[in-house]
């Protein structure tokens, strides 16, 4: 299936002064700025902002090249990807309040202990002060203080690959 994307244009290197200027004459050519100032109802305003609507599409489409019309390769430059949204498991495109609902609940999980592991039972008995084996620290082995763990956390360097510490 081929992706759905929420941008129509590419505006990468855009010239905005030039797209200012086009909108400026289109907006004038159709008499939009003086529609909307003798606004008296909602329902004008609402006319009056399709109007609006079009104008911008029009300069877009005369300024803005399509996305999918470049010749170039259609993969999107290293570390960039493109603007989709997702599909559920029936294969209908979600909206894009729905993509970011099924990727926030994908991602963040609500906690349950009913689906602990070992690793997360001790850490909350760590949590809650309850004693847990193996755990207790030797007074040559205080704990890190807040100091230490945030001059250790500035050195880190995100950008290096896992295999890379040891």
């Amino acid at each position: 299936m081929e992706p759905i994307t929420t941008r129509r244009y590419n505006t990468n290197k855009a010239d905005w002064t030039e797209f200012c200027l086009q909108l400026r004459n289109t907006l004038q050519k159709y008499g939009i700025a003086e529609k909307v100032e003798r606004t008296k109802r909602p329902e004008d305003l609402e006319a009056n902002s399709r109007e609006y609507i079009a104008a911008i599409q029009e300069v877009c489409e005369e300024i803005f090249p399509k996305i999918g019309q470049r010749k170039t390769k259609a993969n999107p430059p290293p570390g960039r990807l493109p603007d989709t949204l997702l599909r559920n498991s029936e294969g209908k495109t979600l909206s894009p309040h729905e993509s970011a609902k099924l990727l926030a609940n994908t991602f963040y999980p609500d906690d349950s202990v009913s689906t602990d592991m070992p690793f997360h039972i001790r850490t909350r008995e760590r949590i809650e002060d309850k004693p847990v084996e193996g755990l207790r620290l030797s007074e040559d082995d205080p704990p890190f203080t807040r100091v230490e763990l945030k001059a250790v956390l500035r050195e880190l360097n995100p950008k290096r690959l896992r295999d890379q510490t040891a």
